[in-house]
């Protein structure tokens, strides 16, 4: 079995800067039941997550089963 090791998110000198409108949980979770794609809150911003990885799709699907 291999490991892999994860690099962190290459981030931008604005990403530690406080929002200016942040977003309260109840404002994600509101939106985020009429949207298409997955979002996170993070630190007040709304960020859309990444896609699932095949090998991602493949484990849920046996668990699943």
């Amino acid at each position: 079995m291999s490991t892999a090791v994860l690099e962190p998110a290459i981030r931008t000198s604005d990403s530690h800067a406080p929002a200016a409108n942040p977003v309260t949980a109840a404002e994600c979770l509101a939106s985020d039941s009429a949207a298409e794609r997955r979002n996170e809150l993070i630190e007040g911003v709304i960020v859309e997550m990444a896609g699932a990885s095949c090998i991602h799709v493949l484990i849920a699907g046996n668990i699943v089963q």
